[in-house]
């Protein structure tokens, strides 16, 4: 359906059934422009691996991206890849909570960045903005915050 009326909120619930209060959650995400027979294996061991519902994986066809200017978190690409491990009981954060991390650390060899929005700096560092627009705010960072009283992002010294 090429379009179909709906108001906010009916997006809203719709979307957020997939992320029920409550709940414990595992995330992680990648931006990449690799051929999809070079992504088909990581792709199998997530689709192999997925924890129970309401866990689920995404692919979202991003590009060609256009050039943003004055975007300081600058990581985008034509892939996005993001995964959600979704489970309830704190006795299973062993079992899914490497799940998301895990299966983007495998395949961060054809990853060109990361998205800040579903990530896990904590458990993976990754690239989420150019080396230019880091500077850039490094720079900032040090002109507003000479003291270093708020930290550098997490996974970067």
């Amino acid at each position: 359906v090429p379009y179909a009326p709906a108001r906010l909120t009916e997006w809203y619930d719709a979307v957020m059934h997939a992320y029920p209060d409550g709940h414990r959650y595992g995330t992680d995400n990648m931006w990449t422009s690799a051929p999809a027979e070079d992504l088909l294996p990581g792709i199998h061991r997530i689709a192999e691996t997925l924890p129970p519902a309401p866990s689920h994986f995404l692919w979202l066809n991003w590009g060609p991206s256009p050039q943003r200017q004055d975007m300081a978190y600058s990581m985008e690409d034509e892939i996005y890849l993001a995964l959600y491990g979704v489970w309830s009981d704190p006795a299973d954060d062993a079992t899914y909570g490497e799940w998301a991390p895990g299966n983007m650390r495998a395949m961060e060899h054809l990853a060109t960045g990361i998205q800040l929005a579903d990530e896990n700096l904590g458990q993976r560092p990754a690239r989420f903005a150019t080396d230019a627009n880091m500077a850039r705010l490094d720079a900032a960072r040090a002109s507003y915050d000479p003291d270093g009283r708020f930290h550098a992002w997490m996974g970067r010294a």
